[in-house]
């Protein structure tokens, strides 16, 4: 196959995989109530799955440039679909509340190196030019899992043992990421001999776009080195804890502005879908117009909607909300659009897998965030304010990180 060919495969493979990773992620909220009545336990000890996949995430992120080093994409790939599988295997037949978290630590590595991590970087790898619109597919692709999903186990839940389709749910997505891994994904070009899509096409383009270069070679060591690297690495945690600590606390937030229980898990779900449009529409910005000016785009509105949440209130003002915020999708993008193209794509799967790093602890601290500023005021406002201050200041560490400037410091690093 020569390089197109592979290219669109791997965004393909990329795209689907990601979305059946990250699909069962979210039918697990859907579980709670079986296995509240299964195993005898609390809503508290139940959730603390999530917990223990963020232990096994934030650690494989970390680790993730050494492990496509050392292992090949598909087979890294291929061992994701098969742990996948074997934990919804687990949290179906255990009887035991241990076993479950045990599970969800490997669990968490899977959804790492059979989600965006992986994703991100092989698309990085093969497509050099209007790398934004192919970024944004795999986001495009979990926003539409993640609304499909959890409604589907929900109806089938009324017709068959939750022990049957945890299962279930474990062999169709643990399947499908095996074959993409199999049959899709390709590992770095240079396996082959052969180069990025558009890397002649690119040097030119994004030389316009505050002059980053597809040949730069530095070293993981030279790239932590640089004050550029930690502002866009700080800016992803800042941005994460802020839209986290809204998504984890939607449900609540609407039932305090009016809005009943039932609405309110309606909006949340309206966020997710208008972020399917929201990802396309900031990729195609990213590839026009650089991804600074398109973050910079983005991240104002997000801090005028945040502000905006303080006086709205009724179904009306709860939708302007859910729809706009829909925006803030583009924070599970930035580490891919930023870092790559600022340091070069030989260590790609180490800065994203930083950036994943950075995401992982924002968004571990982001619901509590919310949470206690909402106990200690009995309402989001000083959230919702202390949010919008905070998305400014990561656009402005976005822009102190990779604007002209940080390219020109880099380019020189490299020389």
């Amino acid at each position: 196959m020569d390089n197109i060919t592979r290219a669109r495969n791997t965004t393909l493979g990329a795209m689907i995989m990601t979305a059946f990773a990250i699909g069962s992620y979210v039918t697990i909220p859907v579980f709670i109530l079986p296995l509240i009545m299964k195993l005898g336990v609390g809503v508290g000890e139940i959730t603390l799955v999530f917990t223990f996949a963020g232990i096994g995430g934030l650690v494989t992120s970390f680790l993730l440039g050494t492990l496509v080093k050392k292992i090949p994409v598909k087979v890294l790939v291929v061992s994701a679909g098969i742990l996948l599988a074997g934990f919804f295997v687990i949290l179906g037949t255990a009887t035991n509340i241990v076993l479950i978290y045990i599970g969800a630590i490997v669990f968490g590595y899977t959804t790492t190196v059979g989600g965006f991590g992986i994703a991100q970087t092989a698309i990085t790898w093969w497509n050099a030019a209007n790398i934004g619109k192919k970024l944004s597919l795999v986001s495009v692709g979990v926003g539409i899992a993640g609304m499909i999903f959890p409604i589907v186990v929900g109806i089938l839940l009324n017709k068959m043992s939750f022990q049957v389709i945890s299962i279930g749910v474990g062999v169709v997505s643990g399947s499908i990421m095996i074959l993409c891994g199999l049959f899709l994904i390709s590992d770095h070009p240079s396996k082959y001999d052969l180069t990025a899509v558009g890397a002649e096409e690119a040097s030119a383009q994004q030389a316009n776009q505050a002059g980053a270069s597809t040949k730069k070679s530095l070293s993981v060591k030279q790239i932590i080195s640089t004050q550029y690297f930690w502002f866009i690495i700080i800016s992803l945690f800042i941005m994460t804890l802020a839209s986290t600590g809204f998504t984890n606390n939607a449900p609540t937030f609407y039932t305090t502005i009016g809005i009943s229980e039932t609405m309110a898990a309606t909006l949340a779900g309206i966020t997710s879908g208008v972020a399917i449009l929201f990802s396309l529409l900031f990729g195609i910005m990213v590839d026009k117009f650089g991804p600074v000016k398109s973050i910079t785009i983005y991240g104002v509105l997000i801090a005028i909607v945040f502000v905006g949440a303080t006086f709205l209130s009724g179904v009306v003002g709860g939708a302007i909300i859910a729809v706009l915020l829909g925006l803030k999708t583009m924070t599970g993008m930035i580490g891919s659009m930023t870092l790559p193209r600022l340091f070069g794509r030989k260590e790609a799967a180490s800065v994203i897998g930083y950036s994943m790093v950075s995401q992982n602890i924002g968004a571990m601290f982001g619901a509590p965030f919310a949470g206690f500023l909402f106990d200690a005021f009995g309402n989001y406002n000083t959230f919702f304010l202390t949010a919008a201050a905070m998305v400014v200041v990561a656009v402005i560490f976005i822009n102190l990180g990779s604007g002209k400037k940080a390219y020109e410091k880099v380019d020189q690093l490299a020389a």
